[in-house]
């Protein structure tokens, strides 16, 4: 399967996650549940998310390295500043958090389940792939990074 590896951008497949997060509400409504203050909560957490995003984003940029996720080749430097410091992947623990948002705002159990697909789907084709390569280019230093940074949270 590494004929997949960096393959579908991370937006689409967020996108395709949601989509099927939103299908599964609507084939299988035995599976809904109801949560008390479930949009306020929702926002809240999707906030978490962009905001990771938009921390992940900036420390690049200002770490003058490419944020083009089906390029890390293309790296030029390995980002240790912000929000770097406490997970690896923020843009993609954003994203994670904006599919969890999603997940209880639409309050069905099959599409928390979706959830852990996503978070498999994008470790194993891109998340991997890019250590992978960011290794081979950077090596000690982002070894570095590896040991003392966790991958999601």
């Amino acid at each position: 399967m590494r004929w997949l590896e960096l393959k579908i951008p991370p937006l689409i497949v967020v996108i395709g996650f949601a989509l099927m997060m939103f299908g599964s509400c609507w084939l299988l409504p035995a599976a809904n549940f109801v949560m008390p203050a479930q949009p306020y909560f929702s926002l809240f957490v999707a906030g978490v998310g962009i905001l990771a995003i938009v921390s992940g984003f900036l420390a690049f940029r200002r770490g003058g390295t490419t944020v083009d996720p089906m390029s890390p080749d293309k790296a030029s430097s390995v980002v240790r500043s912000g929000i770097y410091r406490l997970t690896r992947n923020p843009m993609y623990l954003g994203m994670l958090l904006i599919l969890t948002a999603w997940s209880l705002y639409l309050a069905n159990f099959v599409s928390v389940f979706l959830l852990a697909g996503f978070v498999v789907f994008m470790t194993q084709f891109q998340i991997k792939p890019e250590v992978r390569i960011l290794r081979s280019k950077f090596g000690k230093d982002y070894e570095d990074l590896l040991s003392s940074v966790r991958r999601w949270i």
